[in-house]
């Protein structure tokens, strides 16, 4: 699930937390209604946290042309609060987890499919 195949055009910040919101609930579903990091079920009242964990928004700011394509299920964990806010999981520990959810392949091709500045990532994470 990428965004280009939900949306092409213009990306302004409603259309990204539209996309983001849809992204959330879908990854909630798939990944089974638990924080991926310590597994606690999230529900309504508890709610998640859509957290870029390969690539950050810190790193991939909102006026950079492309930014929008770190939002993708290749990129996203689902965490509970406490996960995400008091102990955010490292990139090697969330390579890990997406590279188990999904292949090795498929989350180096992701990465290498952005249009980096030199061409490639600039971190490894295999």
């Amino acid at each position: 699930m990428t965004p280009d195949l939900w949306h092409k055009g213009q990306w302004d910040r409603r259309r990204l937390a539209l996309w983001r919101s849809h992204l959330k609930r879908a990854l909630l579903k798939k990944r089974g209604g638990t924080c991926n990091k310590c597994g606690i079920e999230l529900t309504e009242y508890t709610g998640g946290h859509l957290h870029e964990a390969l690539v950050t928004r810190a790193e991939i700011p909102f006026f950079v042309p492309w930014h929008y394509r770190i939002h993708s299920e290749a990129n996203c964990l689902i965490l509970c609060v406490k996960c995400h806010m008091i102990s955010a999981p490292s990139k090697k520990w969330a390579w890990d987890y997406l590279s188990n959810q999904y292949g090795e392949e498929a989350i180096k091709e992701w990465l290498e499919g952005l249009p980096w500045k030199n061409g490639k990532p600039p971190q490894k994470f295999w």
